[in-house]
Formats: structure tokens, sequence, C-alpha cells
């Protein structure tokens, strides 16, 4: 999204009237300086997200000096989902939205970008199978709770009810 804005700015910038080479100057000192702001909150973004997510599942921090990077984008979080290990390089400037995580101590999976947002797929398409699964375990915990006490308690076979319904609605929505 942000290369579509960095373009658009350019192509609304390619409208003004004037000198062809001033115009051209400008345009290249409007991009040079808009094109890292644009960049940054993309990023940030991002971040935002992935910091939610590193909150869900196991994860920590490590530094990574990869060369050729600037240092100040060796920050990287790493996630275990379910579905295997996944991780983003973040800047410095993001750092406080990893506050509170753990060092992060296991090795580098080999994982590329396209097998991360694999595993990412993966996961949201299991996610509703381990919501049912959990309803449905929740459902035997609280008729395990009713079978131990027959107090009459009306309520508590209610909701062992309720949970053994939502559980199979969950199950049958299932393909």
């Amino acid at each position: 999204m942000s290369d579509a804005i960095i373009e658009a700015a350019a192509r609304a910038l390619a409208c003004l009237p004037g000198d062809d080479e001033l115009h051209r100057d400008l345009a290249a000192r409007v991009l040079a300086a808009v094109t890292p702001l644009i960049r940054a909150a993309a990023y940030r973004e991002r971040n935002q997200v992935v910091a939610a997510l590193a909150r869900l599942f196991p994860s920590g921090l490590a530094r990574t000096d990869i060369p050729g990077w600037e240092p100040e984008w060796h920050g990287c979080v790493y996630i275990d989902l379910p579905t295997g290990q996944v991780s983003w390089h973040y800047h410095d400037d993001d750092a406080h939205l990893f506050n509170g995580l753990p060092a992060y101590t296991k090795p580098w999976d080999g994982h590329d970008t396209p097998e991360k947002y694999r595993r990412l797929a993966v996961l949201a398409a299991v996610t509703p199978l381990i919501r049912a699964a959990a309803l449905e375990e929740a459902a035997k915990v609280a008729e395990d709770c009713l079978v131990v006490g027959r107090d009459g308690n009306q309520a508590r076979e209610d909701i062992a009810a309720i949970i053994r319904a939502v559980a199979i609605r969950a199950l049958k929505e299932q393909p």
C-alpha cells in the first residue's frame, strides 16, 4: 500500500506546471522526504499486529546481525505457532511494541517469507477446528462435574447443554 501512495504522489507532482528540470528536482525531493515516512507508518502498523500475535503464542526477541542491513533493523521477534516458527524484523523505533517479551533462545528454523505466510494461512484455516475442539472438551468437563455431583443444580446442566450445542454447531460448520 505504501508503494501505491508513493506512486500516486509522483503522478500528482507530474501534473504540476513548470520547468521540467525544476519539476523533476522538486518531485525527487518530495518523494525522498515522504517515502521513509510512509514506509515507517506501514511497518509500525504491521508491527502492532505482530506484537499482538506474539502475546498469543510462545515468543521472544533476538538481535540478528544480517550483512548489509542497518543495525537498527536487527531486532527480531520470533513466534512459535502450532504450525511452525515465524519471525519478523523490526526497526528499533518500534521496539517498545515488544516490551515484556523474553529473549528467544531457539535457533531460526530457516523459514523464508513465503513459508512464514504459509504457516500463518494454515493457522487461520485450523483455528475454527481448534476452537470447536476446545468447546467440545469444555462440554466434557462440565458434564463430568454434573455426573460426579448430581446435586440438582439446573444451572450447571443448562451450561453444559449450551456448551455442547455450541461445540456441535462449530464442528458441523467445518468442511
